[in-house]
C-alpha cells in the first residue's frame, strides 16, 4: 500500500531509513566492482580500458532521462526494483569473462541500472523530505551512499591484494550484496501516493520543461565537473597507485577513509544548510576541493613519502600537510548535501523523476568524459597533468556556483521555487 508524503521528521525518518540502508548495500556492491575492475582488465592499455569502463556512464547518460520520465508517470519503486535486478545480474555476468567487448556490453547495462537506481532513490527522497529538514535528509542519503562506496573500496582493495588470482570472486560478492539490496528494497521501501507525485500523461514537453529551467542547469553543472574528476580518480587510482608503488590495500583504505569521513559529516552539513542556507555551504565545499587539488600538487612536487615511518619520523613537515589535508577535506564535504538539497528545493513535485535524472545524466556524462580523458592526460603528462586537469574542473565548478549565487541575490524567490508549486 502506498504511503502518503511525510509531514514530520519522525515519520520522514521511519520511511527513509530503509532507503538509506538499501543505498548502502547497493553502493557497496558497485564500488567493490569498480575497485576490482582495473586489475581484472590489467591487460588493456589505459585508453581502451577507459572506454570499456566508460560504457557504464555512457549508457546511463543516454537512457536515464527517459527513466526519469517513466518515474514521473508510473512511480518510483518499479524503476528502483528493476534497476537493482539488472545491476545484480550484470555483476554475475562480468565474472564469467575478460573479453573487453563483452564486458563493455555488460557494463553498459550496469550503467542503465545505476541511473534507474539513483534517479528513483532521489525522487523518493525528494517526495518524502520536508523542506525544513531536506538538507539533513539529503546529507544522510549521501552519507549512506558514500559509506557504501567506502566499504566497497576497502573490500575491493583486500580482494586485489589477497585474491589477485581469483578476481572473479569480487564480482560474485558484488552480485550477492546487490541481490541482498534488491530483496531489502522490495520488502521495506514504501512509495508515496502515486496520484500526488505522478503525471497523467507523458510527452516531450514534460522533459524539455526541466531542461529549460536555469536553476536546474546551474545546480547540476558543478556535478558534471566533480564527476569528471571522480571518474578519472576511480578509474585510474588503482593503476596509478601501482606505478607510484602504493599497495592496493592502501589505495582502497584511503578511499574508504574519505568515505567514512563523509558519512560522519554529511547530515551535520545538511542541517547547517537547512539553518543557514545552501549557498554558503556550497561555496565552502568548492573551496575545500580546490585546496585538496593544490595541496596534492605541492605534495607531488616534493615527493610522496616512501612509508608510514617516513611520515611519523618527520612530523614537522608532514604534520602540517596532514592537517591541511584534513581541513580541506572537511570543507569539501560541505558541498554534496547542500547541493543536493538545493536541487530538491527547485524540483517541482511532479517533475522529481526527470529533475533527479538530469542530475544522474550529468554525473554520468562526467564519468564518461572523465575516464578516457584522464587516461589520455595521464599518458601525455602523468600525474602532474592530471592535477592540472582537476584544477581546471574545480575552477569551472566555482564559476557555476557563483552564477547561481548571483541569481538568488537578484531573485530570492528562485532559491526554493519547487516548494512554492
Amino acid at each position: 500500500m502506498a504511503a502518503g508524503p511525510a509531514k514530520k521528521d519522525g515519520k520522514t525518518s521511519h520511511l527513509l531509513w530503509p532507503l538509506y540502508a538499501a543505498t548502502f548495500l547497493i553502493r557497496f556492491s558497485f564500488s567493490l566492482m569498480i575497485m576490482v575492475f582495473p586489475l581484472y582488465l590489467h591487460h588493456l592499455d589505459r585508453v581502451l580500458y577507459g572506454f570499456v569502463w566508460a560504457a557504464s556512464p555512457a549508457a546511463e547518460l543516454v537512457t536515464v532521462i527517459f527513466m526519469g520520465a517513466f518515474i514521473d508517470r508510473y512511480g518510483r519503486k518499479i524503476v528502483l526494483n528493476y534497476g537493482l535486478l539488472i545491476g545484480t545480474v550484470m555483476m554475475f555476468c562480468i565474472a564469467l569473462t575478460r573479453d573487453p567487448l563483452v564486458i563493455g556490453v555488460f557494463n553498459a547495462f550496469h550503467g542503465i541500472s545505476a541511473g534507474m537506481i539513483l534517479s528513483s532513490s532521489l525522487a523518493l527522497l525528494a517526495d518524502y523530505a520536508p523542506k525544513d529538514s531536506r538538507g539533513a535528509e539529503m546529507g544522510t542519503f549521501d552519507g549512506a551512499n558514500l559509506s557504501g562506496w567506502g566499504a566497497g573500496f576497502l573490500m575491493g582493495g583486500f580482494i586485489n591484494e589477497r585474491l589477485a588470482s581469483d578476481l572473479e570472486l569480487g564480482f560474485v560478492l558484488a552480485g550477492v550484496v546487490g541481490a541482498a539490496g534488491l530483496a531489502y528494497v522490495y520488502l521495506s521501501v514504501k512509495e508515496p501516493s502515486r496520484e500526488e507525485f505522478t503525471i497523467k500523461q507523458l510527452d516531450a514537453r514534460h522533459i524539455l520543461s526541466v531542461f529549460k529551467r536555469r536553476s536546474v542547469i546551474l545546480l547540476t553543472m558543478p556535478w558534471l565537473m566533480m564527476y569528471i574528476m571522480i571518474g578519472g580518480g576511480l578509474a585510474f587510482a588503482g593503476l596509478e597507485g601501482q606505478e607510484q608503488d602504493i599497495p592496493a590495500w592502501i589505495v582502497g583504505a584511503g578511499m574508504a577513509g574519505l568515505c567514512v569521513m563523509l558519512l560522519s559529516t554529511q547530515r551535520f552539513f545538511g542541517r547547517l544548510s537547512d539553518r543557514h542556507g545552501r549557498m554558503p555551504l556550497m561555496l565552502t565545499g568548492v573551496g575545500g576541493i580546490l585546496g585538496l587539488v593544490v595541496l596534492g600538487a605541492i605534495v607531488y612536487l616534493r615527493g610522496w613519502p616512501a612509508s608510514l615511518e617516513a611520515v611519523t619520523g618527520n612530523l614537522l613537515v608532514w604534520g602540517p600537510v596532514l592537517g591541511l589535508a584534513g581541513l580541506f577535506a572537511f570543507m569539501a564535504f560541505a558541498f554534496a548535501p547542500a547541493a543536493l538539497a538545493s536541487l530538491g528545493d527547485v524540483a517541482r513535485k511532479r517533475q522529481h523523476g526527470v529533475t533527479m535524472s538530469v542530475y544522474s545524466m550529468v554525473i554520468s556524462a562526467g564519468m564518461m568524459i572523465g575516464t578516457p580523458s584522464s587516461g589520455a592526460v595521464l599518458n601525455a603528462g602523468g600525474l602532474p597533468a592530471m592535477l592540472g586537469f582537476f584544477g581546471a574542473c574545480v575552477g569551472l565548478m566555482l564559476v557555476f556556483v557563483i552564477i547561481r549565487r548571483h541569481d538568488i541575490r537578484r531573485r530570492p524567490e528562485t532559491e526554493r521555487e519547487g516548494d512554492e508549486e
